[in-house]
C-alpha cells in the first residue's frame, strides 16, 4: 500500500526489540481501547482523622485495538508479528510507546470488490505491560 492515500499521516510501529526489528504498519488502526493500567487504590482514616490513599502497583491490562486490511501483504505482515509471542514495542500514531505481547489476531474477511480483493478487518488484543 503506498503512502499516497495520506502521506502526512504518522503510521503505527512495531518493534521486536529482542531481534532489533521494527515493521511500520500500512494502514492504522481505525479503533483501540484505551491503554491504560488498572490499580488497586485503598482508601483509609488515620488515627487522627487524616485521610489516604495506599496505591498498590499497575497491574497488566487487555489492550485491543482494530482496523481494515487491504492487501495480502498487510494480512501477512500483521499474522507474522501476531504469532511471535513476544514483548514487543509499538510505537501509536501520537508517538506514544507501549510494551506489549500480543494474545489473538482476529482477521474477519469480507466480501471482496475487484479493487480490493484482500477486503477484511481485524481485531487484536494485546496484553498491556507498561507505558514507556
Amino acid at each position: 500500500m503506498s503512502d499516497d492515500i495520506a502521506p502526512y499521516t504518522i503510521r503505527w510501529k512495531l518493534t521486536d526489540t529482542a531481534a532489533n526489528e521494527t515493521v511500520t504498519l500500512p494502514l492504522n488502526p481505525n479503533e483501540m481501547s484505551t491503554p491504560t493500567f488498572l490499580r488497586e487504590v485503598q482508601y483509609f482514616m488515620g488515627g487522627g482523622r487524616a485521610a489516604g490513599l495506599d496505591r498498590g502497583p499497575s497491574q497488566p491490562t487487555s489492550w485491543t485495538w482494530s482496523g481494515v486490511i487491504l492487501t495480502k501483504a498487510h494480512y501477512d505482515l500483521l499474522l507474522a508479528w501476531a504469532q511471535r509471542g513476544v514483548y514487543l514495542r509499538v510505537e501509536d500514531h501520537l508517538g506514544r510507546m507501549f510494551g506489549i505481547i500480543i494474545e489473538s489476531y482476529e482477521p474477519i474477511e469480507r466480501l471482496p470488490t475487484p479493487a480490493k480483493p484482500w477486503r477484511a478487518t481485524y481485531t487484536m488484543t494485546c496484553l498491556l505491560l507498561e507505558v514507556l
